[in-house]
């Protein structure tokens, strides 16, 4: 099988701080989501479902006359929902 090489010390370290950052970010973009849901961070995953699909049908082109701004607002649920949903939220 496959081996994986031994990290020097230098790279070791280089390389958890590098996992801290992605996990800080990781935090600004889940509140940044929450917060384009309009939802408090505590939200429970059955909370955050309504609240998605809610914006979906609120901001859906069809329900908009094909409004870009309702588009772009629609985009952003859906983003936020699928950054929510990758790390555990729903």
């Amino acid at each position: 099988g496959w081996v994986r090489p031994r990290l020097s010390g230098r790279d070791a370290a280089r390389q958890a701080q590098t996992a801290d950052l992605q996990r800080r970010k990781l935090k600004v973009l889940e509140a940044k989501a929450f917060e384009t849901l309009g939802l408090p961070e505590d939200a429970t995953p059955e909370e955050i479902r309504a609240r998605y699909k809610q914006c979906l049908k609120m901001h859906h082109p069809d329900a908009n006359d094909g409004d870009r701004n309702s588009e772009d607002k629609l985009r952003a649920a859906i983003d936020a929902h699928k950054i929510l949903k990758l790390n555990g939220f729903c």
